[in-house]
């Protein structure tokens, strides 16, 4: 295997041993320890090519700070940079943030976190790598297309053309990114409105003449400017279905006699969908690399992974999940509160996590909260704060976690469970949007989005007095509800191929899988503890199996007594297909892990060519990821 080396740029002398070891346990080779900036570029001209990857104090200072540095080697070496922001301030991370660094490492001491955020770097370099390709390939796809294309964000700003429009603007694409397309051109009818997936016939008239443009266009006038075209306006759409833009179609010289609708490509008949979106050069909600995962479609798009800016995922492709992520992804922006109900395990935090990093608060802290935690009288304190005095014990002034969600989310958990006497002084602070601490006479204004959630029926908990109904009212604003495991069965095998994933990356060992038949039994399980429940299960099934495959046999005893076949007869063909099916899927299962996935052994254990291989994960994508 090959081993990755490393340059390390201005660690403290009683620092860099440490480090050096935990690189090395990792199998990591430190081959440059730069004391300042200006070596460590000197050293990267002469090797680039032997480095793999930089570790650059964010904190260093000279001619060059770390943060300058850093930049500069990223742009001209193609480098993933990882800052070591060990004892940092706030402000110097802020301004780290502005390079868009690969990573950071805050304990030189741990391997584990070294380790995870150097796999993270190297993953977010090939994906980039993945997308610049295949945004190449699409503007080359896109170039080859006669009518002009222009693509905008909600705004109206340009965000790609393709050569068509840049000959009918007269400007570039360099020059068109990020311009008002009504500053390049305009509808020559006074009030005429563009409908969304519709042909019109419009004038467009050219509002500046470009540096392309000819000269008998740059004398001619505005009206002569005028040019009669079909227009065809699309929405485009990122992963979870919300529109982040348009493409509009000019079709600048039609055939007489023609149908508009004709003279339009035939690709995009209804939508531009997430893996076209990416052709946009903006998206809503999604990092770079959701969208270098989705391989391009031509079907509605049915998310499998949502993949949240904290490093969390929602796994699941489901209805009942995917109308839950929709609502997710509609409301996100909005700052309304959101009352969140769902049983024990189903991921109410995970839902309000992706609440606050769609939103337009997503830089600033995300705070959950559990009210059942901790005792009445922590609880106010840890909520408002208190004041230098304000009991026995209050030695000097704590902010509270109202103040710490300063423009971010705070997420109140098991809300119902929230003491009685709170209750009231929530409610104020909700109605008027202020706050004090404990013990203090100054108002502190409420600057942060509410979420909160229970695993209790929220009108049982009135009735039984647990829950104020105003105060219900008050954080019911949006009520969403997270469905059961057992009511999306169909989601079950993407959460175990995913668990089984996280746990042979943590333990750092050969990833197994689940027969056919054991992924059946997980199946008809009802779950009532739900996914916490099944990644308990996974993670145990794991620990405790010998071989790399996990049978039936190996689940314990009350998942399969209480999981029920549901009574239906399939006709023969029918039963014919699905069991030929689960044979196939197991066999080249259990035949990937015996050849540790090269192709060429598998085909030789098999007695098959390397073409039936082929057609076998391409027939079942979900080898690849068990």
């Amino acid at each position: 295997m090959d081993v990755t080396h490393i340059a390390v740029v201005g660690v403290e002398d009683r620092l860099t041993e440490s480090l050096q070891k935990a690189l090395s346990q990792l199998g990591y080779e430190v081959c440059q320890n730069s004391s300042s900036p200006e070596e460590a570029l000197a050293y990267l001209r002469g090797n680039h090519i032997r480095i793999d990857l930089v570790l650059m104090d964010v904190k260093l200072m000279g001619q060059l700070n770390g943060i300058e540095a850093a930049s500069k080697i990223s742009k001209q070496f193609d480098k993933p940079v990882i800052y070591i922001s060990t004892f940092s301030d706030a402000n110097l991370l802020e301004r780290s943030r502005l390079t868009s660094p690969d990573g950071y490492i805050f304990d030189l001491c741990n391997p584990t976190e070294i380790h995870t955020v150097i796999r993270v770097a190297f993953e977010k370099k090939r994906r980039e790598q993945v997308l610049l390709s295949r945004l190449h390939w699409l503007n080359s796809t896109i170039d080859g297309i006669t009518c002009a294309i222009v693509t905008v964000d909600t705004a109206g700003f340009i965000q790609n053309a393709n050569q068509a429009f840049e000959q009918l603007s007269g400007h570039s694409r360099v020059r068109l990114k990020h311009r008002p397309l009504c500053d390049v051109i305009s509808l020559d009818e006074t009030g005429n409105k563009l409908e969304i997936s519709k042909v019109q016939s419009v004038a467009v008239r050219l509002n500046s003449n470009g540096e392309h443009a000819s000269q008998d266009r740059r004398s001619s006038s505005c009206k002569e400017d005028a040019v009669r075209v079909y227009l065809h306006s699309l929405p485009i759409e990122n992963d979870h279905g919300p529109s982040i833009g348009s493409v509009l179609f000019f079709n600048i010289n039609p055939s007489a006699g023609s149908s508009p609708s004709k003279e339009m490509p035939a690709a995009f008949p209804e939508r531009i969908g997430p893996s076209r979106a990416e052709w946009l050069g903006v998206h809503a909600g999604s990092s770079i690399e959701n969208m270098a995962d989705h391989p391009p479609d031509t079907g509605p798009h049915k998310p499998s992974c949502w993949e949240l800016s904290s490093g969390d995922k929602i796994i699941g492709s489901s209805t009942a999940l995917r109308n839950v992520m929709t609502l997710v992804q509609q409301i996100a922006r909005t700052d309304c509160n959101v009352f969140i109900t769902g049983e024990t395990g189903t991921g109410k935090e995970l839902v309000a996590r992706a609440l606050h990093c769609f939103s337009n608060r997503s830089q600033e802290n995300f705070v959950p909260l559990d009210c059942v935690a901790m005792p009445a009288n922590l609880l106010e304190s840890e909520l408002f704060g208190f004041e230098k005095g304000a009991f026995t014990g209050a030695y000097g002034r704590k902010s509270g976690l109202l103040e710490f969600a300063h423009k971010g989310t705070i997420f109140l958990d098991e809300i119902s469970e929230l003491a009685p006497d709170l209750q009231p002084k929530l409610l104020r602070v909700l109605q008027e949007r202020k706050f004090r601490r404990i013990g203090g006479t100054n108002f502190i204004p409420l600057n942060a989005r509410v979420v909160s959630a229970t695993n209790r029926n929220p009108l049982d908990a009135i009735a039984k007095n647990h829950l104020r109904q105003d105060l219900l009212y008050r954080l019911n604003v949006i009520p969403i509800q997270i469905p059961p495991l057992r009511e999306r069965r169909e989601d079950i095998r993407s959460l175990v191929a995913y668990f089984l994933k996280l746990l042979a990356e943590k333990s750092r060992m050969e990833p197994k899988t689940l027969t056919n038949a054991a992924m059946e039994t997980l199946s008809r399980y009802d779950w009532p503890g739900n996914v916490r429940q099944l990644q308990n299960l996974v993670e145990r099934v794991v620990i405790l199996s010998r071989n790399n495959i996990v049978h039936e046999s190996d689940l314990p005893e009350h998942i399969k007594l209480d999981s029920v076949t549901a009574p239906e007869y399939d006709s023969y063909r029918v039963a014919k297909e699905k069991r030929l099916e689960h044979f196939e899927k197991e066999y080249f299962a259990e035949l990937l892990i015996k050849s540790n996935m090269n192709i060429a052994r598998a085909a030789k254990l098999a007695g098959i060519s390397d073409k039936t291989i082929y057609r076998a994960l391409k027939k079942y994508p979900d080898l690849l990821t068990q």
